[in-house]
């Protein structure tokens, strides 16, 4: 099984990817190939704008192939105003294909809540 962990945060402030990193391990040691997806490092486009930038249509394209490889994901975000990040909703309107018909979990936290 592979299981893509998605870090939905692309502040500079952020603390979700600490959780990415240790469901990472704990799900290594479990013996499950994971595939941590960090959001900041794949810039994407606004949905429904078109983009002449090649690096946003190159990470398009190689989130897109990840996300279809992932036989389930993980959303690791902080939680803004009572919901997830802009980040992840806008990376969630451009791959909602590749989430169809796929298990998909969702941790949401605030930020005192874990210690740096």
């Amino acid at each position: 099984m592979q299981v893509a962990l998605v870090i939905g945060s692309v502040l500079k402030e952020r603390q979700s990817h600490k959780v990415a990193h240790y469901l990472e391990k704990v799900l290594q040691q479990r013996s499950v190939t994971t595939d941590l997806i960090d959001l900041l490092k794949y810039p994407l486009p606004l949905y429904g704008l078109s983009t002449e930038r090649p690096e946003e249509l190159e990470n398009i394209k190689r989130m897109s192939d990840r996300l279809m490889e992932a036989d389930a994901m993980v959303l690791i975000t902080p939680e803004y105003h009572g919901t997830f990040s802009g980040a992840l909703k806008n990376a969630l309107d451009h791959f909602w294909g590749e989430f169809q018909k796929k298990p998909v979990g969702v941790r949401l936290h605030r930020w005192e809540s874990l210690e740096t």
